[in-house]
């Protein structure tokens, strides 16, 4: 079963031009569980971790940019499993499952959304 965690886009200080921003990992991490953190009246959007790794050994989580097969896809929840969408916002038929060996990481929608703009 894979673990149960997710994260959270936090904002720094208004004005701080993003110096401050930061992620914020929760979920039943370790023998204990971590919530969620609330920003003024609301909570940010959480994104759920895939239970993968990529080929660097690196955490996959929804919202993740990844290259597959030399083209450049958004790990997005789909029809109760993850999957990857290219940057026409076309669903790839590419479960994700397994091992993850197969996918690098290269960033993420939510601090580099020109990486899907970027032709391949």
């Amino acid at each position: 079963m894979r673990p149960i965690k997710f994260r959270q886009r936090i904002k720094g200080a208004a004005g701080s031009e993003n110096r401050n921003d930061h992620w914020h990992y929760w979920g039943f991490i370790g023998d204990s569980f971590i919530g969620p953190i609330r920003q003024g009246n609301k909570y940010p959007d959480s994104f759920a971790f895939t239970g993968l790794l990529d080929k660097n050994n690196r955490e996959v989580y929804e919202g993740d940019i990844a290259d597959f097969c030399s083209i450049r896809y958004e790990v997005t929840w789909f029809g109760c499993q993850f999957c990857l969408i290219d940057k026409w916002g076309s669903l790839n038929k590419v479960i994700l499952k397994g091992d993850g060996n197969d996918i690098e990481v290269i960033g993420n929608v939510h601090e580099d959304p020109e990486l899907l703009k970027e032709a391949k």
